[in-house]
């Protein structure tokens, strides 16, 4: 098949009759194409996709080998030519689509062409992606190529919100950290040991003059007494030990 009978494919070019006659014929035959997108995803949470084409030649099998996307796979039928180009397309507000290979490669016979996209959903709620392949066709004469729409699929994705609580997180976390760290002191303070010492310790520093370092008493062995300890004076002491 050649490109002067390509509208038979049902693929509806613009300037028709210069723009044929002024490209050279090129073998367009039927092939294969597979793509993974997944149909929910998360905001902010990277997902691979996968496209991959083949001519008649190639297997359902070597389109599968590798695939490292969530996203089940989908296996259709498309019109292929020697030079591809596969774009991932949507709202630039929905999602951040990064190209992980070239978008326009060589289709060798019996071989299978591969494109990875990251995609990073940017919102939630129900969302468009766009899977666009397009034969490359040289322009007879000129450098230029020009693109013959091939395939076309539009994937309905749910993103779920997820990453809404972590991005409040990180925006407020000055007003969060008041909000939980203060009462958890305040209740350390009144409900554990630990919260006890460190009231004491701060009552201590608050009576002692300016640069006074608190000196432990002694025992016996040259060790600090335990009840006298980082203690005020007259706290700790018995009766016996008298004023």
């Amino acid at each position: 098949m050649t490109i002067n009978n390509f509208q038979k494919c049902g693929v509806e070019l613009k300037s028709e009759p210069l723009a044929l006659k002024a490209r050279s014929p090129i073998e367009i035959e039927t092939g294969s194409v597979l793509w993974n997108m997944p149909d929910r995803m998360r905001v902010g949470r990277r997902e691979r996709v996968e496209v991959r084409i083949g001519d008649a030649s190639v297997a359902e099998a070597q389109l599968r080998e590798g695939l490292t996307g969530r996203g089940v796979p989908n296996v259709d039928r498309l019109e292929v030519s020697s030079l591809m180009r596969v774009t991932l397309v949507s709202d630039e507000r929905d999602f951040a689509i990064k190209a992980l290979s070239s978008l326009d490669q060589y289709l060798r016979a019996a071989q299978v062409a591969r494109w990875d996209f990251d995609v990073r959903p940017l919102r939630a709620g129900l969302r468009v992606l766009r899977v666009l392949v397009s034969l490359r066709v040289k322009v007879e004469g000129k450098d230029e190529l020009v693109d013959l729409p091939s395939y076309e699929r539009e994937v309905h994705v749910r993103v779920a919100p997820l990453h809404s609580t972590a991005a409040f997180c990180g925006k407020n976390w000055q007003w969060i950290a008041g909000s939980v760290a203060i009462p958890l002191a305040v209740w350390m303070a009144a409900h554990t040991n630990l919260g006890g010492s460190i009231v004491q310790h701060w009552g201590i520093l608050q009576e002692r003059p300016p640069g006074e370092t608190p000196q432990p008493a002694l025992n016996n062995f040259g060790g600090p007494k335990k009840s006298d300890t980082l203690m005020p004076s007259g706290i700790g002491k018995s009766a016996e030990d008298g004023p």
